[in-house]
């Protein structure tokens, strides 16, 4: 029995170690990823990458999150019509069933001006949300773009535990 449970223990130890070696990977991927959308232009990402995006199935859209980071940056130095209509797309982001597209978008808002619906698209999220990891990245997202309703939830927050 005691052998069964080393090999238990072995077993698990492997497993941490391929999921460790497999996160790795994904990040360097990613990274790939990322820098290869920033050499294209804003409007050939909206044009081409948004709609193919928009197309993939869960797992793929994952694996393409960086997406949303290029296109935040590159709309960023935009036209104010250009960073609205991607704000608007990134906003729905928040609405995603993926953690990992949530996250992105959260990052991304702030780069293209956030603004009175970003700010609130941001506070909804934050308060149905319940990884803390999500929790990080919304406030800071909040710490840059937050405004009047930002200020009132954290007065309202800081109320609720007094």
């Amino acid at each position: 029995a005691g052998e069964e449970a080393g090999r238990g223990v072995q077993g698990v130890a492997q497993s941490a170690e391929r999921e460790k070696a497999s996160a790795s990977s994904r990040r360097a991927e990613a990274d790939a990823l990322y820098k290869a959308l920033r050499k294209r232009s804003a409007a050939r990402l909206w044009r081409e990458e948004v709609p193919a995006f928009e197309g993939m199935g869960l797992e793929e859209r994952e694996a393409h999150a960086p997406l949303v980071r290029a296109l935040g940056v590159k709309a960023s130095s935009r036209g104010e019509d250009e960073r609205a209509r991607v704000a608007g797309w990134v906003e729905r982001l928040l609405e995603d069933p993926s953690e990992r597209i949530r996250r992105y978008a959260i990052a991304a808002l702030p780069k293209l001006g956030g603004g009175e619906a970003a700010e609130e698209a941001l506070l909804a999220l934050l308060a149905r949300t319940e990884s803390a990891r999500e929790r990080k990245h919304l406030l800071a997202a909040l710490d840059k773009v937050g405004g009047a309703a930002t200020l009132a939830a954290a007065d309202a927050a800081t109320n609720a535990t007094a």
